[in-house]
């Protein structure tokens, strides 16, 4: 599989790599050279694997003309199977089927955090204003449910609990913008050694970046937007905790997924 841009070109030129960083160009090497695994890791795994940081992964994505690296792992994933004969199929719309292979991941990704929860010793919940609202319905039906959930009420106290957490412990971030003091708090659990689980609302956010899992929240439809925003991160966390319970309560739970 040769790389390419977003653009199509089947080769980089001289001039085009002069604007990567050494960083970026090791980073092309090893996907070059690992075509045929490349697409099924996330980026934080990518960035192992190839001796970066998953912020040099987004930002070599966003180089190559991609919106981030869900895209262009999904672009990869379509070199890797190519068709047989493009004028021979029929036209596809290439949105639906980018969302329908969005939805799909998104539901494994919710399967595995579902998981996470359930075998992990500590789960902390971190989101401010609106956001910790959702999270709050999230951690009242998890410990009812006998799941280890921590959600404090403000950032030094969230702090304080990613601190002192043990290293099997789970961290999930929820924000709309993937910014402030959220983000602050995703980078430490990342910096820690720490599960990290974002709920963002664009996986071009910063907050991606030190995600091993990130779940999109997408807005509905709503006239206030400051509101509709935030309605997509309570589905999402409303489908994690009906998932948690099925998967839970029916013992499907995966023994320590979160170390494959």
């Amino acid at each position: 599989m040769q790389l390419r841009t977003k653009r199509g070109a089947e080769h980089m030129p001289d001039a085009a790599t002069s604007s990567f960083t050494s960083a970026e160009l090791v980073l092309l090497r090893y996907i070059q050279s690992h075509a045929q695994t490349v697409p099924d890791l996330s980026a934080r795994e990518l960035a192992a694997k190839a001796g970066c940081s998953a912020a040099t992964v987004v930002r070599l994505s966003r180089k190559l003309g991609y919106s981030g690296y869900t895209e262009y792992r999904f672009a990869l994933r379509r070199q890797k199977h190519p068709t047989v004969s493009a004028g021979a199929l029929p036209r596809r719309d290439i949105l639906a089927e980018t969302a329908a292979t969005s939805h799909l991941n998104q539901a494994k990704d919710i399967e595995r955090t579902a998981d996470l929860l359930a075998e992990r010793d500590t789960v902390i919940l971190v989101g401010g204003g609106l956001t910790h609202t959702a999270l709050e319905y999230l951690h009242h039906y998890l410990f009812s449910a006998s799941c280890p959930t921590i959600c404090m009420p403000n950032d030094e106290l969230s702090l304080d609990a990613i601190a002192s957490a043990g290293p099997d412990a789970v961290v999930l971030c929820a924000s709309v913008s993937g910014a402030g003091s959220t983000l602050s708090l995703a980078r430490e659990a990342h910096n820690r050694g720490l599960f990290v689980i974002g709920i963002t609302s664009s996986l071009t956010s910063d907050l991606v970046t030190f995600c091993d899992i990130c779940l999109l929240a997408t807005s509905a439809p709503r006239t206030d937007s400051r509101i509709a925003s935030r309605l997509g991160i309570v589905a999402v966390a409303d489908e994690i905790a009906r998932t948690y319970s099925h998967r839970h309560h029916t013992g499907q739970v995966i023994e320590k997924e979160a170390r494959a």
